[in-house]
């Protein structure tokens, strides 16, 4: 596994807002691919990606875009999650 991350306060509050929209087998499962690859990590754009990739493959949803952004409905909710209005 790669090395463990140092957040201030804040930078933790966002990880577990932006994570918190994504059911925690999903995240654990993600967390581990990405502690397991070549990739350095941890980086939470990365996280957010294969989160959402494993969300979709979860839900047998083919991607659009190859999942290079998160949909409408999912930056809403991260955007809830973080208490920002973003409409």
């Amino acid at each position: 596994m790669k090395r463990v991350v140092s957040l201030t306060d804040h930078q933790a509050e966002t990880w577990l807002a932006v994570l918190s929209v994504y059911d925690p087998a999903v995240v654990n499962r993600a967390a581990l691919e990405i502690g397991l690859s070549a990739d350095p990590f941890p980086d939470l754009g990365k996280l957010v990606m294969v989160c959402e990739r494993m969300r979709r493959d979860d839900a047998s949803t083919i991607p659009q875009d190859g999942i290079k952004k998160l949909s409408g409905k999912m930056l809403a909710k991260v955007a809830e999650a973080l208490q920002l209005r973003i409409e």
